[in-house]
């Protein structure tokens, strides 16, 4: 099994010195410790042991240690968050789907399916003789992905004022004008490599400003940050 070394006075960073970046996704160390602790027996049969182990982790009656209480606290509080606008989401059923109000149920933008970071749909083109056309075979539903909204927010204004009437030309045939999308037009590298740019969202409060990133694609690897800017832009 892999997972942080066990100790019983665990850091506030028990977690995350070992997982730098699942401790994002697995919010609930001190739930993490207690499996960990769990585990400490050595052994455990199923479905036997399922009601002391599901208990222990989660029944809130399990002590865990004070370090690791801050990070529980800000995860339930999301958590509270999440579910709030969750119930915001719920369409009625009398009123039924509608448009133009905050209940907007046409997109994920507006209305998620699922809870967690907002993502963007990023519209994959690439520039062939002059024109920019959808990635696979002029064809967008397969030239769609998705990414982190706050790693990218908008695409690096093209080179050339040929270039940039083609872009404007391509983003007027989405839908809404791509509006509540991302064309990212892609070029292609004397490595072989495709190649776009792109802006990060930047945060003003945090004095933050936006940056400039560089995104590679291809057909084995699909979407990535190229390697020296992926750093930068992992999670606080």
């Amino acid at each position: 099994m892999l997972a942080p070394p066990w100790t019983e006075t665990p850091a506030s960073d028990w977690y995350a010195v070992t997982f730098k970046t699942a401790q994002y996704v697995y919010d609930r160390h001190d739930q993490l410790w207690l499996t960990a602790k769990s585990l400490q027996s050595g052994s455990f049969s199923m479905p036997g042991d399922a009601r002391r182990l599901i208990e222990m982790v989660y029944s809130d009656e399990e002590p865990f240690p004070e370090a690791l209480q801050k990070r529980a606290t800000k995860a339930e509080g999301e958590a509270w968050a999440q579910a709030s606008q969750a119930q915001m989401n719920t369409l009625s059923i009398d009123g039924g789907y509608k448009r133009g109000e905050i209940g907007d149920w046409w997109a994920d933008t507006r209305t998620p399916s699922r809870l967690g970071e907002e993502t963007k749909e990023v519209m994959l083109a690439k520039w062939v003789g002059g024109t920019l056309q959808p990635w696979h075979e002029g064809r967008w539903p397969y030239s769609m992905v998705k990414v982190s909204a706050r790693n990218m927010d908008r695409s690096e204004p093209v080179a050339s004022e040929a270039q940039e009437r083609e872009y404007t030309r391509l983003l007027a045939t989405l839908p809404s004008e791509g509006k509540y999308c991302v064309l990212l037009p892609l070029e292609l590298q004397g490595d072989g490599s495709w190649q776009g740019r792109a802006w990060t969202i930047g945060d003003e409060k945090q004095r933050k400003p936006a940056r400039l990133l560089t995104w590679l694609y291809d057909a084995e690897l699909g979407l990535r940050m190229k390697e020296s800017d992926a750093k930068d832009a992992a999670p606080d």
